[in-house]
Parts: C-alpha cells; sequence; structure tokens
C-alpha cells in the first residue's frame, strides 16, 4: 500500500510540475524573442539566414554593412544590438543588395495562423535608440517563405522621434501589414528589418500584444 501511494504521489507531483513547466514557456506563436533569446523554432540571423549567429552571440554581413551582438543592456536584461554602416553594397548593376542590410526573424519549421486577431493584435517591440536613422526603414513580414508575399510597415518616422538610448515599446497594429500581399493565415517571417543608412538600435523583447486603442497606421 505504501509503494503504491509513493507511486501515485510521484505520479501527482511530475504531472503538477509538467503543467506548471507549460504555463511558465512562453507561447511561439505570440512570443518571439523573449529575455534576450529567440523562441523555438524563430530564428534570428542576417542577410536572409546567410548569415548566422555564432557562439559568441555575433554576426556580419560584408564589411560589416551589418553587424548584430548580444548585450547586456542598462537595466541587466540580455538584448541585441544592431548596427548598419552600409559599404560595398552595390551590385555590379549600381544598386544597393538590401540583402546584406536585413536582420530576419523566420519560423524554422512551421507558418503561425495571425488571422483571426490581425485587426486585434499589435506586433510590440521593445526598442532602444543609439543612433536614428536617416534612410527609410521598414520592418516586413513574410507569409509562406515567399518573397512575393510581403508587406511592410515604415519606421523611419518614428525611429526619428523617440528619445535616445531610452527603451521605449513601440506597438506596430498588424492591420498595418494588410496589404493584400501577406497570408495571415501562414505567416513564417515575424521580422525583416533593413535601412540604407547608417543606424543603431537595441532589440528587445518582440512580442504579440492588443493593439492600442483607435491605432492608425499613420
Amino acid at each position: 500500500m505504501k509503494i503504491v501511494t509513493s507511486k501515485l504521489f510521484v505520479f501527482a507531483f511530475l504531472l503538477i510540475l509538467s503543467v506548471k513547466v507549460q504555463a511558465n514557456t512562453p507561447d511561439p506563436t505570440i512570443n518571439y524573442f523573449i529575455d534576450g533569446r529567440v523562441l523555438v523554432p524563430w530564428e534570428l540571423s542576417l542577410e536572409y539566414g546567410q548569415q548566422k549567429i555564432d557562439e559568441d552571440g555575433k554576426a556580419s554581413t560584408v564589411r560589416g554593412s551589418l553587424s548584430l551582438e548580444a548585450v547586456v543592456n542598462d537595466v541587466g536584461s540580455d538584448v541585441v544590438k544592431l548596427t548598419w554602416k552600409p559599404k560595398g553594397i552595390k551590385t555590379e548593376w549600381g544598386s544597393i543588395n538590401e540583402n546584406v542590410l536585413t536582420a530576419t526573424m523566420t519560423n524554422s519549421q512551421r507558418w503561425i495562423d495571425l488571422s483571426s486577431v490581425k485587426d486585434q493584435a499589435a506586433l510590440a517591440v521593445d526598442v532602444k535608440v543609439i543612433k536614428p536613422p536617416k534612410e527609410l526603414v521598414a520592418w516586413t513580414l513574410e507569409s509562406e517563405w515567399n518573397w512575393k508575399e510581403r508587406a511592410s510597415f515604415p519606421l523611419k518616422n518614428i525611429l526619428r522621434k523617440l528619445p535616445k538610448k531610452k527603451w521605449v515599446t513601440i506597438p506596430i497594429p498588424l492591420k498595418c501589414f494588410d496589404n493584400g500581399s501577406l497570408n495571415f493565415e501562414k505567416i513564417t517571417s515575424i521580422m525583416q528589418l533593413k535601412t540604407t543608412g547608417k543606424m543603431t538600435l537595441e532589440l528587445g523583447n518582440i512580442r504579440l500584444a492588443a493593439a492600442p486603442p483607435n491605432s492608425t497606421c499613420g
């Protein structure tokens, strides 16, 4: 009888522990980058996966045109620092190679369905502007891993108006990406961030949240 009771106690303890672990595990459907780490199956990289983050938490594109570094911010949280210093980014035809200026967060295994919340939710991004942009900045979403299924939101004016070197949460309503090209039922990239000029940012948590009341895309 003691043995049975002991087994039942262990089983109950493991069951409770399992529930607690699941409750404390962020949902990657709505959480993408939390406390300095990307939630699986999301992957953070540069140049659309061509430049992976190394063991030291760093990555860089050609001639350091875009560099990423894992750092600890002024309040002791883990974040990533992105620095744009475009050098030698033109193609042989004279156009700018925007791929080497793009930081991406892409789902490596499956897509997520945000169609039911696209009118109520926003992408909440914790950001600190160190060097504000001078050129256009775009935050782009992609569906079905298809470059033809993208929609972008302009960030230049917002970033330039933010106080320098202070953490701010920017809410970007999902409806602002609803241009007809994006399939909200199969979102595969939650971030494609690029600019063709100099800029330095620190990025903290990136997750889904309720859109602010009366939010607009202007």
